[in-house]
């Protein structure tokens, strides 16, 4: 009587706590002989049970031929299971008899799958042996494996193959996989490649890119077709990266906003306005024609505020012996800080001889660390500077200017004279270094309707040490024909004392100029930062929140554009006198 052992403690508790398979029909069923199945059995599973299983199971293969045994507990690995022997009675493991081998009639070739040779008087033929495939609910009575049937001789041997799917075993084709969707619809143009990698996540720009595109297609109505879409797609594509190359993280979102509002109330272009591809139309000054009553509302005309401002009220008093210019003294650099001599004539060290940073510091918040960085290069504040050129200074003593140039008052409101003066000026100077400091090299000025009144080129007295090309937007002077006395003259020939000046930071262009004026609109005032002064909105950014207008694009070569800083001013008066009508409107409801 054979008897089976118990499995051991940790093998019956392997998968009883977790009962990962209970739900799972056991894939042998009633055969199973394992004592403790961790599988579903349809009647319970007893040692009882798994007794009588094993013994049929055992009596089934003692009648099979004992070569094939062996040769199939070689090739077929099987779990190691206890049967009792027909002569010995002991327990011996079917994968590795002890017993001595059985005598083969034939031969095994390499080549091809064992064979089995039966006697004759054997009734009983091999069976083959089940091929092995997906788990079913229920298996053959008898799984244990027996020798397979001889091949015929027509046909080569079998070979390994990769196992056929499902669909390939019941004769169906299988389906082309299908490529998946992106997680996001993207309907508008994609946002190329960058390296390095933008602070500006594409989750946030492809949204407000296919928007900007779609204002776009709408500015372009006049075309049609797939021109309409390139012209669409190339100018989104364009302004966009426009924006992210001069926004941080923060302020994308709102420039974009803005660019799209200001796209959105262009009027449709023409025909006529296609010519210069890639070109937008510029928009056309409003003016103040109709907001003239309200401007006395803004005009600064108390001396005292405008000295606050660092304003010339009145006509210095010239400091004694003082040169016309300051070749030979001693200077601080007005970029680097350090202190040299003034001279006109520069050779290669000195044009090379100051290392700066042409932006301005600002606070960054890098990994958790908040720490002051210069917005040209990123460097924290310390480092030396990106930039090299030659050392400059800026003069801002009135009585030292006094002697340079001598300042003039505008002249009086005479009723009789007065049919030639303008109500409104608005005008912006560039200046350039020399050995006097900062002097005017380009002035550009409007009437109140936007009009262009004058945009001159003027060669200053004293030698040029440097351009200021990043910020004057001046290249050359070769063309460059007024002095400082002709456009003077020919400014004050327009104005008188009743007339309003209006720019930003106006006390600069007014000293460039050495004019002394007490009727003026400046739009740093006007538009004040919310820390107070001395700190001041930037004309940029004025023009960007309240204008939606993206002006002073230069990348260091182009720089600003004198007309472009004075048309923006007009713009942001208009703005601010129309608040002022309309509230004036309703306070009288």
């Amino acid at each position: 009587m054979s008897t089976l052992r118990r499995p051991p403690k940790e093998a019956r508790r392997m998968f009883t706590a977790q009962g990962l398979f209970g739900n799972t029909a056991c894939p042998k069923a009633a055969t199973c002989d394992i004592p403790a199945c961790f599988f579903k059995h349809p009647v319970e599973h007893t040692f009882a049970t798994a007794e009588r299983a094993a013994k049929k199971r055992r009596v089934e293969g003692e009648e099979d031929d004992e070569k094939a045994k062996d040769v199939l507990a070689e090739e077929t690995p099987v779990k190691k299971q206890k049967v009792e022997d027909e002569d010995t009675g002991s327990l011996l493991r079917k994968k590795k008899l002890p017993t001595p081998p059985p005598v083969l009639t034939t031969p095994i070739e390499p080549e091809a799958p064992p064979t089995v040779q039966v006697e004759e008087e054997t009734t009983k033929e091999a069976t083959p042996v089940p091929n092995p495939g997906p788990v079913q609910p229920v298996r053959p009575a008898s799984p244990t494996p027996t020798a397979p049937a001889p091949p015929a001789a027509d046909k080569p041997p079998p070979t390994l193959a990769k196992p056929a799917l499902a669909s390939e075993a019941k004769g169906k084709t299988t389906a082309k996989a299908t490529p998946l969707e992106p997680a996001i619809n993207i309907s508008g143009p994609i946002i190329p490649v960058t390296f390095p990698a933008c602070s500006v996540p594409n989750i946030t720009r492809q949204p407000l890119l296919a928007i900007l595109e779609k204002e776009y297609l709408s500015y372009y109505g006049v075309i049609s077709g797939d021109e309409l879409k390139y012209r669409a797609r190339k100018a989104a594509l364009k302004r966009e990266e426009e924006i992210v190359n001069k926004h941080t993280k923060l302020t994308y979102k709102n420039a974009m906003k803005n660019a799209i509002i200001e796209v959105k109330k262009r009027p449709r272009i023409t025909l006529e306005d296609l010519e210069n591809e890639g070109k937008e139309v510029k928009q056309k000054i409003k003016g103040l024609g109709a907001v003239m009553e309200v401007l006395e509302t803004f005009v600064m005309t108390d001396k005292a505020k405008l000295a606050e401002w660092d304003y010339i009220i009145d006509i210095p008093t010239p400091e004694e012996n003082a040169p016309r210019n300051e070749e030979g003294c001693e200077r601080v650099c007005d970029r680097c800080g350090k202190r040299w001599i003034v001279k006109g004539d520069l050779d290669d060290e000195d044009k090379s001889a100051c290392q700066y940073h042409y932006g301005k510091p600002y606070w960054r918040t890098q990994n958790g660390a908040k720490q002051q960085v210069y917005s040209c290069c990123t460097l924290p504040m310390g480092e030396k500077g990106c930039t090299r050129g030659c050392h400059v200074f800026k003069l801002s003593y009135p009585p030292r200017l006094q002697v340079q140039q001598p300042f003039l008052n505008v002249p009086a409101h005479d009723p009789a004279s007065a049919e030639g003066k303008l109500p409104v000026v608005s005008f912006d100077c560039e200046m350039s270094y020399t050995t006097a400091g900062l002097e005017l090299t380009r002035i550009t000025a409007l009437d109140h309707e936007g009009t262009l009144l004058f945009d001159e080129l003027i060669r200053p007295p004293n030698p040029v040490l440097d351009l200021n090309t990043r910020f004057s937007g001046v290249s050359s002077l070769e063309s460059a024909t007024c002095t400082l006395q002709d456009v003077r003259t020919r400014l004050l020939n327009l104005i008188d004392s009743k007339t309003i000046l209006l720019g930003h930071g106006l006390e600069n262009d007014l000293t460039a100029l050495r004019i002394i004026h007490n009727r003026v609109i400046d739009t740093a005032i006007l538009y004040p930062h919310p820390r107070g002064r001395p700190i001041r909105n930037s004309l940029k950014y004025l023009a960007e929140r309240y204008l939606c207008r993206q002006i002073q694009k230069g990348d260091g070569n182009a720089g600003h554009d004198s007309r472009e800083d004075a048309e923006v001013p007009l713009e942001l008066v208009r703005v601010k006198a129309e608040e002022e009508m309309r509230r004036r409107s309703l306070a009288k409801k």
